[in-house]
């Protein structure tokens, strides 16, 4: 997992906080491309998700190499069975792209 997420953050450039905001729905593996329109943060009252970028320059839809979208197809397949071994106590609410085993 972590291979696959410091090689999206290599390819996009994008914040540690970003990377980790990601969810499925960002990835769009038809059109080889990554949205960025959030960010994760950790305030007084606990960690969330907050929509919108950091700087108005943050959102955007970049396209990605065949690589690594192809690390990406690859990683979901993972993720599936880990949620699938996890079951009920996944959270799917979330649909995060990475997850934390806590």
């Amino acid at each position: 997992m972590y291979h696959v997420m410091f090689s999206v953050m290599l390819a996009t450039g994008c914040r540690i906080g970003e990377i980790c905001a990601l969810t499925w729905e960002n990835i769009d593996f038809e059109n080889n491309r990554i949205h960025i329109c959030k960010h994760f943060i950790v305030d007084k009252t606990g960690s969330h998700i907050r929509d919108g970028c950091k700087t108005n320059a943050g959102d955007s839809r970049l396209t990605m190499d065949k690589g690594v979208m192809d690390m990406l197809r690859e990683y979901r397949a993972f993720y599936d069975e880990t949620a699938e071994k996890y079951g009920s106590k996944w959270n799917y609410e979330d649909n995060a792209v990475f997850f934390s085993h806590k």
